[in-house]
């Protein structure tokens, strides 16, 4: 049987599925993804709308993303009208922070990069996310996240 990931992507961090889930098929892996998603919702139903899970296979291929307002049981007796307006803001919403957090990551490598230039220390990585790559570095972890100190190349002045 395959395996699916159900990684989750909230508006203030995504959560890898290390393990992942085996399931009969992909129609198995989007109920099981709808039940994750609704029981996450129970008690934070508004909040939790333009939150997704992103179900990859094996390979790391995106399967589908299920946006938590589709399945939103709270919204289910409202006309189909509202109910598609309500899905639309935040499937918006959901856009907009995926947007946000590129540029967080683009920020990141180009303080990462400067620093790097200037033999400084500097962010690496953020929740096993790699935020530089290449050079020689010396690295230093606390938690999630890790800094790394480029070494000076021999006989260079800063």
């Amino acid at each position: 049987m395959p395996i699916y990931f159900f990684n989750l992507k909230t508006a203030h961090r995504d959560i890898r599925d290390p393990d992942g889930t085996e399931l009969a098929d992909e129609r198995a892996a989007w109920e099981h993804a709808r039940q994750v998603a609704r029981e996450l919702m129970k008690r934070r139903n508004p909040q939790s709308r333009s939150w997704r899970i992103d179900v990859r296979d094996s390979e790391g291929r995106q399967c589908f993303e299920l946006l938590f307002a589709s399945v939103d049981d709270s919204i289910t007796g409202l006309d189909p009208e509202l109910r598609g307006l309500i899905e639309n803001l935040h499937r918006k919403q959901a856009s907009l922070i995926d947007a946000f957090a590129a540029v967080r990551l683009s920020i990141m490598q180009l303080q990462a990069t400067i620093a790097r230039s200037k033999g400084r220390p500097h962010l690496a990585s953020v929740d096993g996310m790699s935020i530089t790559v290449g050079g020689r570095s010396t690295r230093y972890g606390c938690g999630n996240l890790v800094t790394e100190r480029a070494e000076r190349p021999a006989g260079h002045r800063y």
